[in-house]
């Protein structure tokens, strides 16, 4: 705010003294408006801004006082000089104490009012500067505590599919976007697929998986740098016509690295703005520091799925182990006593097992033991939980199966296991491969232990009655 352009508002009833003021000051550089009484004074002031309102304390309609009263009721920020014909030390301090910045005494000294002007429209620069330091200090404060408060609730979700849903839902609320997306990288395929989404259409949701280096998403992971697009359109590293789903032209892509390694993307656009919709530069830096919390919580809940997944599976056929077994039995259980459905159990165990790991080693015989838990997940259905039971065993939990549906899947996993020609290359030398199965269908009252014991039974009798068969406890 330049003094020399400063709004200045003249409010005195008497003419010449008005216009003399006018002139004086517009010699100045400064921007004068002139009202003839209070009420056209208060007029203006409700119509306009003015650094600097010269009022004369005494007017035909209204005492000077009540016109400074009203100027500081619409804009507190006005510096309000007094003007009088007289000046005592009592009217001094009586305006002082109001809320006037200086008087000025008639006659007028010139030079005392630009003084004053000067000085005062410099103090109100520097308290106007000061309140909005203050106020974008307050953003940056809340801003950060935001974030540190976003920071740590993610720290605290270890379940990766809440985690994403959440770093979605948390970031298009903090940018004001009606869409979102949040793409993970497949280690496996190299691909970028969604995992987590808002505001997304059918169609964009079906156009993944991205490969790396391939359209926005794929390009900002291979070079591993956020991406601001105010105008995808005119912007030379798109330029690109707006697609019908989407809005705005602005948008914000940026990786989740952590140690140098790329976790996935994060896709912002259709900013919630009246106005022009456009994303900014402090839009993006205050994204990047949620973005760089949200990686390493995304590789915290990657590790404990993995480290979960460890201690419920076993490390050879990759199936269920039987501490995974026993708690979802129980489950089960619980689920048909409480619904009355249908369950069953089936045991395999692989016939003459031994007598592989005597003849050809314990190296064949895990062979044998991963190829048997392939076929069980290769035949299993969504609903089943295979697992290895023991060294040579296997379990199989089947929900909403009775003793005659569970008999037709253990047929087709045994005769999987008998016709089975597409086995590994140190299987090639061992002859035909069988398992006997057992099957048990739950009973009301009866305990996990005996549900157990009933399955085993039915498979040792298919043992007894030769093997490469399937027996149903009776």
């Amino acid at each position: 705010m330049v003094d020399k352009k400063a709004d200045i508002l003249i409010v005195d009833d008497e003419e010449v003294i008005r216009e003399m003021l006018k002139t004086l000051l517009m010699r100045e550089g400064y921007n004068v408006t002139a009202a003839e009484n209070g009420a056209a004074g208060i007029d203006q002031i409700r119509k306009a801004f003015f650094n600097i309102a010269i009022v004369d304390i005494k007017l035909t309609d209204m005492s000077g006082m009540e016109v400074m009263t009203k100027i500081r009721e619409v804009h507190p920020e006005t510096i309000v000089l007094m003007v009088t014909a007289y000046a005592t030390t009592e009217t001094a301090i009586k305006a002082l104490e109001a809320g006037v910045y200086d008087y000025i005494i008639k006659p007028f000294d010139i030079n005392r009012i630009k003084m004053i002007i000067k000085r005062g429209v410099e103090e109100q620069r520097l308290s106007i500067e000061n309140r909005e330091l203050l106020a974008s200090l307050k953003v940056e404060k809340d801003k950060l505590e935001s974030v540190l408060e976003i920071g740590k609730m993610m720290s605290s979700i270890l379940n990766l599919n809440e985690l994403i849903t959440f770093i979605v839902r948390k970031t298009t609320e903090v940018l004001q976007a009606q869409k979102g997306s949040l793409m993970l990288l497949d280690e496996d395929t190299g691909n970028l697929i969604i995992r987590g989404a808002i505001g997304l259409s059918t169609e964009v949701l079906n156009s993944t998986p991205v490969k790396i280096g391939d359209k926005i998403a794929g390009w900002v992971a291979k070079q591993g740098e956020p991406l601001l697009v105010m105008n995808i359109e005119t912007d030379p590293r798109v330029k690109r016509t707006n697609r019908e789903h989407y809005h705005g032209k602005s948008f914000i892509s940026i990786p989740l690295i952590n140690k140098d390694k790329i976790h996935g993307v994060l896709n912002i656009a259709d900013k919630k703005d009246p106005g022009q919709g456009i994303f900014t530069l402090d839009d993006l830096n205050y994204i990047s520091i949620i973005v760089n919390q949200a990686a390493i919580a995304i590789e915290n809940a990657q590790l404990y799925t993995e480290v979960t997944r460890l201690a419920i599976t076993d490390a050879l056929t990759g199936l269920f182990n039987q501490r995974y077994f026993q708690d979802h039995l129980v489950n089960e259980i619980n689920r048909a006593k409480r619904y009355g459905r249908p369950l069953s159990l089936v045991m395999f165990d692989i016939d003459n097992f031994k007598k592989y790991n005597d003849q050809y080693g314990h190296l064949t015989g895990d062979s044998i033991l991963r190829n048997i838990g392939a076929i069980l997940k290769n035949n299993a259905r969504e609903v089943d939980i295979a697992c290895r039971y023991g060294g040579e065993e296997f379990m199989m939990i089947l929900p909403e199966t009775d003793s005659a549906g569970a008999m037709a899947i253990a047929e087709k996993i045994r005769d999987a296991v008998f016709t089975c020609d597409q086995r590994e290359k140190a299987l090639e030398h061992v002859g035909k491969i069988t398992v006997s199965g057992g099957i048990a269908q739950y009973e009301k009252k009866l305990e996990k232990e005996n549900f157990i014991h009933r399955t085993d039974q039915a498979m040792y009798q298919a043992k007894k009655e030769g093997k490469n068969k399937i027996c149903i406890w009776q």
